[in-house]
């Protein structure tokens, strides 16, 4: 599914009663800004007519009742005593609101989500540890005796570790912060562009990251999604540069600090200051790996800009 650029609006209008009431609806949108406009976009066409409903009420009340927004409910359903079968009610609708809410954004971001829970899952077989889940997860094999460590070379005949070192995270900040870039950012660029592409996206970043920090390091003891949050942003930035209205605009300095914390992976500075190595190679490769897709799926753009006005 693809996100749908609903309406836009003047740079000046306080959105905020709009973007509570659309909460209120569980209807899944984003706002943007984009030449001195600030721009809808919806999660999925779906969603359309009930957005529509939302924005005339928004319109009408010039932004100035957000209150009126929200669902409607009945006067009564305030002075019901907690074990009234309509306040039950109440709070059987409530739940069924969110459940519904979270089964939306997993239809409109499965690979998102279902990178998210193997990661989180990933991070359980190192923490307990389950080492012989462990061991059948790193990019080459490897056997662990007491303290000892044995490492085998790349073996062809198990293709998947080629991929599996991504599930793999070892501290809950680990897998929280990629878990949370993911959502922001990975969820976004699934529904602009849907599922293929951004497969492509995840697949390319995955591969060039493992590869290019094993062949880097000579080591099979690395993991994270932080390959694919990198491939994600790179891919973003091309098509932010070349094709806006398929992108999810973000400010330059996002792009500063993400490319300062590659740079700084490459210094002692996170060794000598927190204690840990960082994955070098899978960063870069899997921004390589986004690069790449970004420029095959925006080349249609790319050709134009290139084109000499006659």
């Amino acid at each position: 599914m693809k996100a749908v650029c609903l309406a836009r609006f003047p740079a000046e209008l306080n959105l905020s009663p709009l973007n509570k009431a659309l909460a209120e609806h569980n209807i899944p949108h984003r706002f943007t800004e984009e030449q001195q406009e600030q721009v809808l976009w919806l999660a999925d066409e779906a969603w359309k007519a009930q957005a529509v409903e939302v924005i005339k009420h928004f319109l009408s009340d010039n932004g100035t009742a957000s209150s009126s927004l929200a669902v409607p409910t009945t006067q009564a359903n305030s002075t019901l005593e907690p074990n009234t079968p309509a306040h039950t009610a109440s709070h059987t609708d409530e739940n069924s609101h969110i459940l519904s809410g979270v089964l939306a954004f997993v239809k409109m971001a499965p690979i998102t989500v279902a990178l998210i829970v193997l990661g989180a899952l990933g991070y359980c077989v190192v923490a307990m540890p389950w080492l012989s889940v462990y061991q059948l997860m790193t990019f080459t094999p490897i056997k662990i005796i007491e303290t000892q460590l044995f490492v085998a070379p790349w073996q062809w005949q198990e293709p998947w570790r080629a991929l599996s070192p991504i599930f793999l995270h070892f501290g809950l900040g680990h897998i929280i912060f990629n878990a949370m870039a993911m959502l922001q950012m990975g969820s976004w660029v699934e529904r602009f562009w849907g599922f293929k592409w951004y497969a492509l996206v995840c697949l390319c970043a995955a591969f060039a990251g493992n590869g290019l920090q094993y062949f880097w390091d000579h080591s099979p003891m690395f993991g994270g999604l932080s390959g694919i949050v990198y491939g994600v942003f790179t891919f973003n930035y091309i098509t932010q540069r070349v094709n806006p209205t398929k992108a999810f605009i973000l400010p330059r300095g996002m792009y500063i600090w993400l490319a300062v914390f590659l740079l700084a992976g490459f210094t002692p500075f996170f060794t000598l200051l927190f204690g840990v190595q960082v994955a070098n190679g899978a960063h870069l490769g899997g921004a390589l790996g986004g690069a790449l897709i970004a420029l095959i799926a925006n080349r249609k753009n790319l050709m134009a800009r290139r084109q000499v006005p006659k």
